[in-house]
């Protein structure tokens, strides 16, 4: 089992446990599908859950005050959450489904909502905002401009920053990259669509504060010597940061080979005479590469500071960290089932999922 390592030998930290979070919620519900997490200044933390479409107030203890939102159409309800932040003591969760943001008060109470999503054109779907700016603004990803046909397409998708009256304002970059789409061959005659389990699509993540956004372009699938470029740009579309890394490359194992096809060859097997037809058709489908994509997350800090993990294929996961200059810092190593979710200062906060799906959030402080 080998792991990805970023030119150059930054120091390893550890990590220190400073803080659990209650998973005794006061609705006796679990945290099942955490899609994002907002930390005030004085340790408080909201976490949305998908899955209940609900966000979780945890104190300064870790032990859960209050669960707020739920699925419905009324005002404070969700279909679709999608994203939340902070913009000083108001909490902010964006909904696809709705085409709307919500703004509740620092205890919970629902305040407004407002329909802010980016304009659709001709060649994208409207998109719910993925972070609000204090400065008035919200940011979006429309839907992609696609050009070929599958299972390789060209996608080029924009990073625009809008109004809060959903009036498109600028366009901060487009990335550009290509996109596998597999198809199977169904025995019936019929066609059907896999997501590809290794997308090599850029990662995109906003700041906090919505002040900063990070895309990182990856390669590797098929490469001896990976790389990764890191652009960082400021909501007004400059940009503050161009650097490309060499990554070492990690080998998809046979075990997450065939974990993979194994999935699924479940899903598909009533469509075929045999399990061994059902896997053949798969595979074809599916190419599994020799190589991971060279990153497999990122994040960025109000500073500026940005994080990127390495895959990994059953050893520790490898998170270094760079400054706003893009020189690195530090390194410390998580569980695979673990994903950093936030950092400021000294703190890194981490979920973890077990083998039942639920996860559970943590803080952890960085020391030599």
């Amino acid at each position: 089992m080998s792991q990805a390592q970023v030119s150059g030998a930054p120091q390893i930290l550890s990590l220190t446990l400073d803080q659990t979070y209650s998973t005794a919620l006061p609705n006796n519900e679990l945290l099942l599908e955490v899609s994002a997490i907002a930390i005030r200044a004085d340790g408080i933390a909201y976490v949305l859950d998908r899955s209940s479409a609900s966000i979780v107030q945890f104190g300064q203890n870790g032990r859960a005050i209050r669960v707020f939102g739920r699925k419905g159409d009324g005002p404070g309800e969700f279909r679709s959450p999608y994203r939340l932040g902070l913009l000083a003591d108001t909490l902010w969760v964006s909904d696809r489904t709705h085409r709307r943001v919500s703004f509740f008060s620092a205890d919970g109470r629902f305040l407004k909502s407002e329909n802010i999503m980016s304009p659709a054109s001709a060649s994208s779907a409207a998109s719910a905002p993925i972070a609000l700016t204090k400065q008035g603004f919200a940011i979006a990803i429309p839907g992609s401009v696609t050009v070929g046909k599958e299972p390789i397409v060209e996608r080029s998708v924009p990073i625009v920053r809008i109004s809060r009256k959903s009036q498109a304002v600028d366009t901060i970059t487009v990335m550009h990259y290509s996109d596998r789409q597999p198809v199977i061959q169904l025995s019936v005659g019929r066609t059907s669509y896999l997501t590809d389990p290794m997308p090599e699509r850029p990662l995109r993540v906003v700041s906090p504060d919505g002040r900063l956004v990070l895309v990182v372009e990856r390669t590797s699938r098929t490469q001896q010597v990976g790389y990764a470029r890191v652009l960082i740009f400021d909501s007004d579309g400059r940009q503050r940061l161009a650097k490309t890394y060499r990554t070492t490359p990690v080998s998809v194992s046979k075990i997450s080979r065939d974990s993979i096809l194994a999935r699924y060859v479940a899903a598909y097997k009533s469509s075929f005479p045999s399990e061994l037809a059902t896997k053949q058709a798969v595979s074809n489908a599916l190419q599994l590469p020799e190589f991971y994509p060279s990153i497999s997350s990122a994040g960025i800090t109000n500073d500026g500071r940005f994080y990127l993990a390495m895959p990994s294929d059953g050893t520790p996961v490898r998170w270094t960290v760079f400054s706003e200059r893009g020189d690195e810092l530090f390194a410390f190593d998580l569980p695979r089932e673990s994903q950093v979710v936030s950092m400021a200062a000294q703190f890194v906060w981490v979920m973890s999922t077990d083998h039942d799906g639920v996860n559970t959030i943590s803080r952890h402080r960085l020391a030599k």
